[in-house]
């Protein structure tokens, strides 16, 4: 019955089958004469040597000091009078701060109202009266006009610019 199955097997899987059991006889032919003879041979232990240091480790911090003074462009020797620091501190004067550009205005009625305003990254917005436009809080609206608070509480008057007009 085996022959019967082996005989309408393909060619392809004899050859596979015939390759496979040559391989197995090889390498049992193989791992019995690595067997006899390693028995004959013997293996050298692995020995490392203790590699050298690439960079020499120093002990005393005063000779490192010295190493690096020698290979410095800078003078090692320490100045003759201690450098002296600038008594007055200069404050840096701030750009001043970059206002949004008004764009619109609405008016409504009891003194409501909102506008829109370009902030300076080019981004419209709507700002109804109490709320923030940057650091500018709405206080009132008229046609063509806004009155804002600032961080120090000072007032900001903003207008609309009109046709033709070029205003930053």
């Amino acid at each position: 019955m085996i022959y019967a199955q082996w005989r309408d097997w393909p060619v392809g899987r004899r050859i596979a089958v015939v390759a496979l059991a040559a391989v197995l006889a090889l390498d049992l032919v193989a791992l019995a004469g690595l067997r006899s003879t390693s028995d004959n041979s013997s293996v050298a232990p692995l020995v490392m040597e203790h590699a050298p240091r690439i960079v020499p480790r120093v002990r005393d911090e005063g000779e490192i000091v010295r190493q690096a003074a020698m290979r410095s462009p800078f003078d090692a020797v320490a100045p003759v009078a201690p450098l002296q620091l600038a008594s007055t501190v200069m404050q840096q004067s701030a750009p001043p701060p970059v206002r949004p550009r008004l764009v619109g205005t609405v008016v409504e009625a009891q003194g409501g109202g909102f506008v829109v305003v370009e902030m300076p990254d080019a981004r419209m917005q709507l700002v109804r009266i109490g709320e923030r436009a940057g650091d500018l809080r709405l206080r009132s609206v008229a046609a063509n006009e806004a009155v804002f608070n600032d961080a120090q509480g000072g007032k900001v008057a903003l207008r609309t610019s009109r046709a033709g007009e070029n205003r930053p």
